[in-house]
């Protein structure tokens, strides 16, 4: 049967078990894509299939409880399967009359697995994903976000049965519907932050509060739970600090704003003061860069120096271990730790250089004179470690810039880059390890140039080594300064001339190299 007939069948039907066993054939030939594909995006055949229907008859389906071979799902399976074919027509799936039955569909993402199929679960998910996206308001305002947050995020039967960290949930499976349900309620809070801003007549604090609510118990689970379950909700938890809609959404309630900046702090400490295996670590330096990214990093330093000078000292390691595996070749998941560790130490980098070395945290008013302040032990050893986590970085790069660019396997080109950008990062602010840099610099651009040429690769790494450069020509230009008007050395002239002349065959070489790179920079 082609579906101009079946189509004309169902306008004609006589009753409804005939309209059922003619949705039953639809169901069928939908799912064996025999269909022609024009069928999707012909929006008069659409609306004529789904009129031919009857929205009516539709939510009817969805909402039985008669009973087909001792259960009603079959027609729920068969109303809602239907009912996804129309997703790409906001205007037919938002019909009022299959609105008024949305508790149903609620009802059918709350029950248990047992009571009804995945299948029917999947469909019920891409639907109220659609509407999430056609009719939010309609949504948030019947507590979709309650029911998602307290009844799918919270029950441990929806969490993966093995702890797996995800650093892009656009490859979530549809399956996954923890995940689902966090893409959904993204699409509600950025309709309430947008409506918010509209200055739209509506009652935002009643709901704010039941969603502030919802939030107050997730997090409360994550602080309280001493099981694997904990580090499942802490990857939802990384969903909502690194989309955009949850994050403005977060950041326009000061009661949320207040409420993440003190739990994840809690959360942690948790992870990281505790015995943990390495992908709890990985976990936790995730989340942990999705809350300085949201707030900076500077706010951990100012809350817990200790705890912020172990941040690093775990950090550091991590870059270490990960960079000495000596791997053929970089997996994704490698290339993935390592963006995030990249992220997090050209963020302590620039702390740590503008933190006074003396400074423990304490209160100012305790030392009476600067004379009597002493060096903090914790941050010597702190620049120590990232020292040698640069030198380690180095050495990476030094080892892979000696092979020819273009027979590099593509991932190592994707660790190679952000590698030389933490490593001049470190350049433009501090002087330890200044020479060996320059002494790579030479290949550093050579790799810059050979990255400009790639189409697949947006990152221009000219400007950070402008950057780096910069700030050495400075200091060598101070130095030449200072060492010409020397009275001491003056009185020497031969150390003199030989001190002066090295310095200005260094700052030609470097000058060299900046103009090149400032020229690479514009183009």
């Amino acid at each position: 049967m082609n579906l101009e007939n079946l189509i004309k069948s169902l306008e004609n039907v006589e009753n409804d078990n005939k309209k059922f066993a003619l949705l039953l054939i639809l169901s069928e030939l939908l799912k064996s894509n025999k269909l022609d594909e024009s069928l999707k995006s012909n929006k008069a055949l659409n609306h004529r299939l789904f009129n031919s229907i009857d929205p009516n008859f539709l939510a009817r389906l969805i909402t039985t409880k008669q009973q087909v071979d001792n259960s009603p799902i079959l027609y729920k399976q068969v109303g809602l399967s239907i009912l996804t074919q129309f997703l790409d027509f906001p205007e037919l799936i938002t019909d009022p009359v299959l609105l008024t039955k949305i508790d149903s569909i609620f009802d059918i993402i709350k029950s248990d697995c047992e009571e009804n199929s995945t299948n029917l679960k999947l469909d019920a998910f891409k639907y109220l994903y659609s509407l999430s996206q056609a009719c939010p308001e309609f949504l948030y305002q019947n507590g979709l976000i309650d029911i998602l947050i307290n009844c799918i995020l919270l029950e441990e039967k929806y969490s993966e049965s093995n702890l797996k960290l995800m650093y892009n949930f656009d490859t979530e499976d549809d399956t996954n519907f923890p995940i689902v349900s966090c893409k959904i309620i993204s699409n509600l809070l950025k309709d309430i932050v947008d409506d918010k801003m509209k200055n739209k007549e509506f009652p935002f604090s009643k709901i704010n509060e039941k969603i502030e609510k919802s939030f107050d118990n997730f997090f409360n689970r994550i602080t309280k739970s001493q099981t694997e379950f904990k580090f499942k909700l802490i990857n939802y938890l990384n969903f909502f600090l690194s989309n955009d809609h949850v994050k403005n959404y977060i950041l326009t309630n000061l009661f949320l704003n207040e409420l993440v900046s003190k739990n994840v702090l809690l959360i942690l400490n948790d992870v990281f003061r505790s015995k943990i295996k390495q992908n709890i670590l990985e976990l936790g330096f995730l989340l942990l860069n999705n809350f300085v990214n949201l707030y900076d990093f500077e706010l951990v330093y100012m809350k817990d120096r200790n705890f912020f000078y172990l941040l690093i000292h775990l950090l550091c390691i991590q870059i270490s271990i990960n960079l000495q595996q000596n791997e053929l070749k970089i997996s994704d998941d490698l290339l993935n730790k390592m963006s995030i560790y990249y992220s997090l130490l050209e963020q302590v980098i620039i702390i740590l250089s503008t933190a006074s070395p003396f400074d423990t945290g304490d209160d100012e008013s305790d030392f009476s004179d600067d004379e009597d302040r002493t060096t903090e032990p914790e941050f010597e050893k702190v620049i120590k470690i990232v020292v040698e986590a640069l030198e380690t970085i180095s050495l990476f790069i030094k080892d892979n810039l000696c092979h020819d660019f273009s027979t590099m396997d593509k991932n190592l080109v994707f660790l190679l880059a952000p590698s030389i950008r933490v490593l001049v990062c470190w350049m433009s602010h501090e002087s330890l390890l200044e020479d060996e840099i320059l002494e790579q610099m030479p290949k550093l651009i050579a790799f810059s140039e050979f990255l400009s040429q790639k189409s697949d690769f947006n990152l221009n790494l000219f400007k950070f080594l402008s950057s780096g450069l910069t700030r050495v020509l400075n200091d060598k230009k101070q130095m030449l300064d200072f060492k010409s008007q020397s009275t001491k050395l003056k009185e020497d002239l031969v150390k003199l001339e030989y001190e002066t002349s090295e310095l200005d065959e260094e700052i030609i070489s470097i000058e060299k190299m900046l103009n090149n790179c400032k020229v690479n920079e514009e183009n």
